[in-house]
């Protein structure tokens, strides 16, 4: 099975009007907490995206978020995927069979509020289709603790 998917790390998600989503303050793969560990983050935002060929959509997919080192669960959710969806995105090919391949595009919003963060370490994002592991990417923890 051919699922590709991606994260991004934010520090707040927004519905906008018309129906458009904001993410506030994305992070590029390292977030620098000021202070000493453990320290407890007001909110943490993640957008969770799976690409995979229509065809093949799962009816039923697993996430979790994870702290490593220590593999502390943050977030498990399992994700239905409702009767008939998939065949939505088989019926926008086109007619005369061209244009790109149909794929089925799912997207998560997760927000973990409160967080604590124990010390440095990767909050890491993975999800469970049919038996296969695919991951998603991860967020480095560094503090940077102030000099006295």
């Amino acid at each position: 099975m051919t699922i590709k998917g991606f994260v991004t790390f934010c520090d707040d998600i927004r519905q906008e009007l018309g129906g458009k989503i904001t993410l506030v303050g994305c992070y590029t793969g390292e977030m620098t907490v000021h202070g000493q560990a453990p320290a407890t983050l007001a909110k943490l935002g993640l957008q969770t995206k799976l690409v995979f060929p229509a065809e093949i959509a799962p009816r039923k997919i697993d996430v979790r978020i994870d702290f490593v080192p220590g593999e502390k669960t943050l977030f498990e959710a399992t994700l239905d995927i409702p009767e008939g969806e998939h065949q939505k995105a088989l019926d926008r090919v086109e007619p005369d069979g061209t244009g790109d391949e149909p794929q089925f595009t799912l997207t998560q919003y997760t927000i973990l509020s409160p967080l604590e963060i124990p010390g440095e370490g990767r909050i890491r994002v993975r999800v469970f289709v049919n038996g296969e592991t695919v991951k998603l990417g991860s967020l480095r923890i560094r503090f940077n603790t102030p000099a006295t």
